[in-house]
């Protein structure tokens, strides 16, 4: 099947199946980025953006582009290759299948010229972009960043699939940018809602998110030129890398493009694209999910109180939490070990009842009802020191008397194990080495009651 790109003033046009289908930057931006390197970030981008298009659509077999073949092709497909297995791990499908249907699948270009990268002609300034959520971790990237005095950007790329969640983060971003007195933009990018199942009507998986932080990345790129960035961050943590088996046998990664390997990739594409000017970097790698929590709300509560995880908000009437995933869930038993009134970000619940129990892998490791990060042992091992730290605070429920009675003595021979592992700083490469020290010192700071 054909698909057709082309540039346009404000960023990029796809015909497919008589659809249009555009991303939009604000106009000013994108005529700022420099045709040359431009025209080698458009192959590429068009690969990355629809890649996982026959995946979700049945019908396509082969795509042909009418772009040149991408630079980074090879770098793609590795990524999407080895997310597969993880994409698939709440649904029923073997991921051999897809494996052999990945490869498969034909894909085409209107050339094999791949277009050389010229050299970028623009010094960078000390300051940053940051690929924004109103998720715990892009907020504790924010507030370093901002810390930090890099006058961070905060970019949100609108996927135009979830209204709900969409309207949300952005009021809530607008908001943040407002109160620290910072920049926002906002990229549309309908192009996601061809890698959308509801738009073809096909079978439900994550495959069409095994490209979005690889996406995000190359969406700031024009960005960053615009406003002069040196740094790309994204909000990677230390459980990013962590692993967990299939129930095929696979070990996997719960997301393939958020490992330090993914990451030190991002980076390289970056520097290329810029001649070393720009790169991709994570200022929270060196913390798990608690300890990201624990350092976000007690430095940076202006920031926090805009937060939200939830991925639900689409499918009922909610406005910033579903009450019903374990995005809810882990972000509430969080905040109850450290002492803090889940009330504070809009949390109605504490989720300690019975009917909870399937959001916890402590509890259940076999759920199908959480996400693919849920079944690792550093996210169980958080959960029941979350659960631990809550009864310690006072906190009641069915879900505490089953913790009791199940893992208490468990919790309390590993006590000081579980504190020092997972309120730790740990190093990491993908902190710029000029940032780092200051970097780890905030983390050492708000830490220093567990150590």
């Amino acid at each position: 099947m054909d698909i057709l790109f082309s540039l346009q003033k404000d960023g990029i046009r796809v015909k497919f199946e008589n659809r249009i289908y555009n991303l939009k930057y604000p106009k000013k931006i994108f005529q700022k980025y420099p045709t040359a390197i431009k025209k080698s970030w458009f192959d590429n981008f068009a690969y990355l953006s629809t890649l996982v298009l026959p995946f979700v659509n049945p019908r396509v077999n082969s795509l042909r582009y009418n772009t040149s073949y991408p630079f980074f092709k090879s770098s793609f497909d590795k990524i999407i290759y080895e997310g597969i297995p993880s994409a698939y791990t709440d649904f029923s499908e073997n991921a051999k299948e897809f494996y052999r249907r990945f490869v498969n699948i034909n894909y085409s270009f209107a050339n094999f010229k791949i277009k050389q990268i010229p050299k970028y002609k623009h010094k960078m300034k000390n300051r940053a972009v940051v690929a924004y959520s109103i998720g715990k971790d892009s907020q504790l990237t924010l507030g370093v960043a901002n810390e930090l005095g890099l006058k961070p950007v905060i970019i949100y790329v609108n996927d135009m699939v979830s209204p709900s969640e969409n309207k949300l983060k952005i009021e809530y971003s607008k908001a943040t940018a407002r109160d620290l007195g910072l920049d926002f933009v906002e990229i549309k990018n309908e192009l996601e809602i061809l890698n959308d199942f509801e738009t073809w009507d096909s079978q439900e998986t994550c495959i069409n998110y095994m490209h979005l932080v690889t996406s995000f990345v190359f969406a700031s790129l024009p960005v960053a030129h615009s406003y002069k960035a040196k740094y790309i961050f994204i909000g990677n943590q230390a459980d990013m890398s962590s692993s967990f088996e299939t129930k095929h046998g696979y070990v996997v990664n719960p997301s393939t493009d958020q490992t330090i390997e993914a990451t030190t990739e991002h980076n390289r594409m970056a520097k290329l694209l810029t001649s070393n000017q720009t790169g991709v970097y994570s200022l929270i790698r060196p913390l798990y999910n608690i300890a990201i929590t624990k350092v976000l709300f007690s430095r940076y509560p202006e920031i926090a109180k805009y937060n939200s995880s939830c991925c639900c908000l689409d499918v009922n009437d909610e406005k910033r939490w579903c009450h019903e995933c374990s995005s809810c869930t882990r972000t509430s038993i969080y905040l109850l070990a450290l002492g803090i009134d889940p009330k504070l970000v809009g949390l109605r619940s504490k989720f300690l009842d019975k009917k909870h129990k399937k959001f916890y892998t402590l509890f259940d490791r076999k759920s199908k009802d959480v996400d693919a990060d849920d079944y690792t042992d550093v996210a169980i091992e958080q959960q029941m020191l979350g659960f631990y730290m809550a009864y310690k605070n006072g906190h009641k429920g069915y879900l505490i008397d089953l913790f009791k009675r199940k893992f208490l003595d468990e919790a309390k021979n590993r006590e000081d194990e579980l504190y020092k592992k997972y309120f730790s700083v740990y190093d990491t490469p993908d902190i710029p080495r000029e940032l780092k020290n200051r970097v780890i010192n905030i983390y050492k700071e708000e830490l220093e009651e567990f150590r």
